[in-house]
Formats: C-alpha cells, sequence, structure tokens
C-alpha cells in the first residue's frame, strides 16, 4: 500500500478524529475483535537487579549505550491505547527512510534527523543503515549475510568456569550476572515468548 492511500492529503470524512482513513480505523477494530493480546510493558529496576546477583550492579553493561538506561527505566505515562493507535496507523516509507503515524489526532512524520533530535543523540556524517548491514538486499525470510558468532574466549566471560573451547553454551551454564542481564533483556528492550533456553541476544 502506498502513501497517498494510507496517509491522503486530506482526512477523509466522518473518520474518529483519532485516525486519517476509515481503513485506518476499520483495521483498529479489526484487530480488537481478533484479541489480538500487546506484550506487557515492562521497566527495569536496577536495584532488584543487582539484589538478584548477590550485589553485583547491573547499570553499567546497559549504559556503554546512551540513552538505555534511561529508556529502560522510564518512569513517564504510559498509555496502552496511544500504542494501539500508533500501531494501527503506522507507514513505513520507502527504504525506511521515514514513518508516519497518528497521535493525539494529529499525524506526525518522522525521519532519522527528527528522531536524532528528539532523542538527543548524534547521527554520524556518513550514512549508515544498520538494517542494511545486516541483511544487504536478502529477500525475505532475511538471514544475516555475515553469520558471525563470537568466540570461545570471547564468549567465556558469560559462564562458569572451567569454560573449555567446544563447551556447550547453554543457559545453565550462565554466571549468575550473565543470567539476570539476559532475563532483563528478554523482558525489556529483546522482548520475546516461547524459545527460552536461546541465549543469541546475550551473546
Amino acid at each position: 500500500m502506498d502513501e497517498q492511500t494510507w496517509f491522503p492529503e486530506q482526512r477523509e470524512r466522518h473518520v474518529d478524529p483519532f485516525f486519517h482513513t476509515l481503513l485506518q480505523e476499520s483495521f483498529y477494530h479489526g484487530y480488537l475483535q481478533l484479541g489480538i493480546l500487546m506484550s506487557e510493558h515492562k521497566m527495569l529496576h536496577w536495584g532488584a537487579l543487582r539484589v538478584s546477583t548477590g550485589g553485583e550492579p547491573i547499570l553499567p553493561f546497559f549504559g556503554r549505550y546512551p540513552g538505555l538506561p534511561e529508556l529502560l527505566v522510564e518512569e513517564r505515562q504510559y498509555v496502552q491505547e496511544w500504542v494501539r493507535v500508533f500501531y494501527a496507523t503506522l507507514f513505513i516509507g520507502e527504504d525506511r527512510k521515514y514513518i508516519m503515524f497518528m497521535f493525539n489526532k494529529k499525524m506526525w512524520s518522522l525521519n532519522k534527523q527528527s528522531l536524532a533530535r528528539y532523542l538527543g543523540v548524534t547521527l554520524p556524517d556518513e550514512p549508515y543503515s544498520l538494517h542494511f548491514h545486516t541483511y544487504g538486499d536478502a529477500e525475505s525470510p532475511r538471514r544475516s549475510k555475515e553469520m558471525m558468532f563470537p568466540s570461545d574466549e570471547d564468549i567465556s566471560i558469560l559462564f562458569q568456569q572451567m569454560f573449555l573451547p567446544g563447551t556447550l553454551r547453554t543457559l545453565e551454564r550462565l554466571t549468575t550476572v550473565a543470567k539476570v542481564i539476559h532475563f532483563a533483556l528478554k523482558q525489556s528492550l529483546l522482548f520475546r515468548v516461547g524459545y527460552s533456553e536461546g541465549i543469541m541476544a546475550l551473546q
């Protein structure tokens, strides 16, 4: 579907003011009637995580990425209805250069520059697409074009010792700190249901 169909210049008549077109409104009510659930919004509590590790601070592991700790403990108002409307009206522009959506009865458009401004981060001088760097121009279902896994030596710090070459990288062999970080990621930034034994995100 093209942008003009999803977000025409003029809002359609008789549409709920939270939407731009009757199609968006129908889509919203459609997934409500189907009973499609949303993942519970969860935050991290650094103090509780530190207790879980026996006193080892967890915050520094997340602090290497500017703004990430604040994002994961955001205490401002979370309104699930806003999120529902966002996903019901979301349009992703060509080559993922921008997105458009409805919020507070207005149409919004965000690109990399405006998003960086709102988040207070600096963009590199050279354009960089993480999606293209990872997948290239592969067709769906996509796989990373460079399947690189960390070496036993690099990954050994996450596991109970002795961790010899060829040792299985399983959940039960993780150190307490690594296990807490793993579950913190799964419950927040890299939320996932199922495949609880997988630890690729942590690696």
